[in-house]
């Protein structure tokens, strides 16, 4: 049985932060809380890009912060996305009901 391999991008910490603070500094609409996210955030914690829109002339990616659902959107240039880091994992299939 042949395996799906999926790409995932993911954010670190100390990445989020820094992309965050570039969307701040271009006035891009989604941004998050710095404050917050460095309470929050785990130093060790990869947080998985888990969909990613066209928005205007930016991408607008949707980040799944913990294991509960927790989500956040943060808008950034479509040159930081492409050199995100990746994992590559096996793809989950999805079954309608």
């Amino acid at each position: 049985m042949q395996q799906n391999i999926m790409k995932v991008q993911y954010f670190t910490k100390e990445l989020l932060l820094k992309v965050n603070k570039e969307a701040i500094k271009l006035n891009l609409n989604r941004t998050l809380d710095e404050e917050q996210l460095k309470t929050v955030l785990a130093s060790k914690t990869k947080y998985p890009v888990s969909a990613v829109f066209e928005h205007s002339d930016h991408a607008r990616v949707k980040i799944v912060m913990d294991s509960n659902g927790g989500e956040a959107w943060l808008d950034l240039s479509w040159e930081r996305l492409e050199k995100l880091p990746v994992v590559w994992c096996e793809a989950i299939p999805h079954y309608v009901n």
